[in-house]
């Protein structure tokens, strides 16, 4: 199978509300987990925050998570695992830390986490000790990331998406109906969606009319009970919109006389180029307003 994600790194962030039917939260978790094999299959690594996961109901550990971070931690694990952890399974998750999310990790979590790092398929990115806000984990994560994948949550949901846009980075948020564990914000991906279907461009930066047409495929509705179809479905989405990304550095002052032959150049030669070996050219944007 061809990598189309080879190294592409992707987060995926969000949270469920306690209220949420617990019907639609499992699907969401079905859907993540899908999303995550799937995504390896195709070269992808990731990134994600080391959490205590909470639960639904904390006094049942069968409980589902209101976040998603252990699901890729997890699945990550299962795959590597089934590898035996070859040289294929290095590196696939990058971990952001503090000295109090290590102190946390679940009772029934340490092994995996030791076992990964054991054989280097999790590497950690550690956050100085006193910068532990928010604010400052997703910076964290917007710079160690390529691509956003957002279902649920709340302001720290936008706040991710205004990084990642301002980085020309794309963003991809999933309508699945399952609130916000803070109810904070303008409502989080499910804000962040509507405004997703309404301006794709500002979102996915250099979006083909193709590509606009078949997101609107991507809506919960289409997919309910479907989380095997929905998880390939997105995936091969964020396969043909997630490509890397070259920054220019060319002359760009109109009133030099090379002007019009630098400008030709790049138009003629290196845009193609660039194009015809599945790069594309990173543009300055303006950050997403929310």
């Amino acid at each position: 199978m061809k990598k189309l994600l080879y190294k592409r790194r992707i987060h995926i962030a969000g949270s469920c509300s306690r209220d949420t039917s617990i019907d639609v939260i499992n699907f969401s978790h079905d859907v993540v987990r899908n999303i995550i094999v799937d995504l390896l299959e195709v070269g992808a690594g990731f990134v994600t925050l080391l959490t205590s996961n909470p639960k639904i109901d904390e006094n049942d550990d069968e409980s589902p998570s209101i976040i998603f971070d252990w699901d890729v931690i997890d699945e990550i694990y299962r795959y590597a695992k089934e590898l035996s952890f070859s040289n294929e399974t290095k590196n696939l998750v990058r971990v952001i830390v503090t000295s109090k999310s290590l102190d946390k990790i679940p009772s029934d979590k340490i092994e995996i986490w030791r076992e990964m790092i054991k054989n280097g398929t999790l590497s950690t990115v550690h956050i100085p000790s006193g910068w532990n806000s928010g604010a400052v984990r997703r910076q964290t994560i917007e710079r160690h990331s390529d691509f956003l994948l957002t279902i649920g949550g709340g302001e720290g949901v936008e706040h991710l998406a205004q990084l990642f846009s301002a980085a020309g980075k794309p963003i991809l948020p999933l309508d699945i109906p399952v609130g916000s564990s803070c109810d904070d914000g303008r409502g989080g991906t499910a804000y962040l969606s509507k405004e997703f279907f309404s301006r794709p461009e500002d979102f996915i930066p250099k979006i083909s009319e193709e590509m606009i047409s078949k997101s609107t495929m991507l809506r919960y509705r289409n997919w309910e009970g479907k989380s095997k179809e929905y998880a390939k479905a997105i995936v091969e989405f964020i396969s043909q919109v997630n490509k890397p990304q070259v920054f220019f550095v060319r002359l760009q002052n109109n009133k030099l006389k090379e002007y019009p032959n630098v400008k030709h150049f790049f138009e003629s030669v290196v845009i193609p180029y660039i194009t015809a070996v599945s790069y594309t050219h990173l543009e300055p944007t303006r950050p997403l307003y929310i």
